[in-house]
């Protein structure tokens, strides 16, 4: 079938184009798994590479809802920062 595209930012009020390739996609995705948590990663790949709604994260990690919201508000913080220091455009 075929692959779903996400609009996601690291900036909660802007909004970006999709990923077009798979090599920028890999990069942002291989970045991520090394600069957070084991646990931030895991929320951020689930909520915007999954798809999964907010509730469904919050169930399986045993978590309740509001720290789902809080941990992917500081990963996509970190994110931007670190991608900014970098001189990168935040794409994730």
């Amino acid at each position: 079938g075929a692959e779903p595209t996400a609009h996601v930012s690291l900036d909660e009020g802007e909004r970006t184009s999709p990923v077009s390739t798979d090599r920028l996609e890999m990069d942002i995705w291989s970045f991520a798994r090394q600069h957070l948590s084991s646990t931030a990663f895991t929320t951020v790949w689930l909520h915007y590479h999954e798809q999964w709604k907010l509730a469904e994260i919050a169930a399986c990690l045993g978590q309740p809802v509001s720290w789902v919201k809080v941990t992917l508000h500081r990963a996509r913080k970190r994110l931007a920062r670190l991608l900014n220091q970098r001189g990168q455009r935040a794409a994730l």
